[in-house]
């Protein structure tokens, strides 16, 4: 079943976005963050983060709000490429009853199939916030969330690693942001910034700064995808994700970085940190 906390934390989200909306708090400010993402020596653009601080409701949540988005530079993806947002997660209290604490996840709203696990990604898309790409003015590629927990908990850890990627169009005119069935479609990674907060000895909710931007890593976001229990979005090879910027149309890429990582793991045998006796449920 789902956590009593995961429905209140979507609820308490969506009130904060209505919030937003109406001018209780400032729509944007003055860039708190603001970082080129350069891939293989190219400027592909300006991620910004303008909002990042506490955003509780007293006696009822702990939370943040964060808010932001990328504009890209004069470099152009290729024709049947765009970008949009992959956020993975990993907290002491996380949102849902089937995730494990500290366990890494996609950050997805989950819905239920009727066994009442609230597995299946909205929209069945592995992308944040569906997928929707509506440039608001500011960004490009606009970027929003408002992580929180109900009340109670002495203690929270929470880490929100936010990836821009590249993600290549479908062949048929199906919604851009589902897999298509019987495709494998390529992923760049080109950048990821971490944050987060954290609950202090006065149980407010802490901003963790600074964000970082750190470098791409496709072999552990391919797992993270492998391992999760929504097989029809994350899994059926529906995916390949990659390092570098997308080739040009016509030209062979080269082999992905989880592909390369993949045979190189066979070549000198698993760790035993990656050994995994059964998929993790995510």
């Amino acid at each position: 079943m789902i956590h009593p906390a995961g429905v209140r934390r979507k609820i308490l989200a969506m009130v904060v976005l209505l919030a937003g909306a109406v001018g209780a708090r400032p729509v944007y400010g003055d860039p708190i963050f603001q970082e080129g993402v350069t891939v293989d020596g190219t400027l592909v653009g300006t991620f910004t983060v303008d909002t990042y601080e506490e955003f509780s409701v007293v006696g009822t949540s702990f939370g943040i709000a964060i808010q932001g988005g990328f504009n890209p530079s004069s470099y152009a993806l290729p024709p049947g490429y765009e970008y949009r947002w992959i956020q993975t997660v990993a907290t002491t209290l996380p949102a849902y009853s089937w995730q494990s604490p500290g366990g890494t996840y996609v950050d997805r709203t989950r819905v239920d199939d009727g066994s009442g696990e609230f597995i299946l990604a909205r929209s069945h898309t592995p992308f944040y916030n569906d997928g929707i790409v509506t440039p608001d003015g500011l960004y490009e590629l606009p970027f929003a969330d408002n992580p929180s927990r109900v009340e109670g908990p002495t203690a929270f850890h929470g880490t929100w690693s936010l990836s821009l990627v590249a993600v290549q169009a479908r062949t048929d005119l199906g919604d851009f942001n589902q897999p298509e069935p019987g495709v494998t479609r390529a992923i760049y990674q080109l950048a990821t910034f971490v944050w987060g907060f954290d609950l202090d000895a006065q149980l407010r909710a802490v901003p963790r700064t600074p964000i970082v931007q750190v470098a791409p890593d496709p072999l552990a976001l391919a797992q993270i995808l492998a391992d999760d229990p929504d097989v029809a979005t994350f899994g059926n090879n529906a995916w390949d994700i990659r390092a570098g910027l997308p080739s040009s149309p016509g030209v062979i890429p080269e082999p992905s970085s989880y592909l390369l990582a993949a045979s190189a793991l066979v070549a000198v045998g698993v760790p035993t940190a990656l050994r995994r006796c059964r998929p993790r449920a995510a």
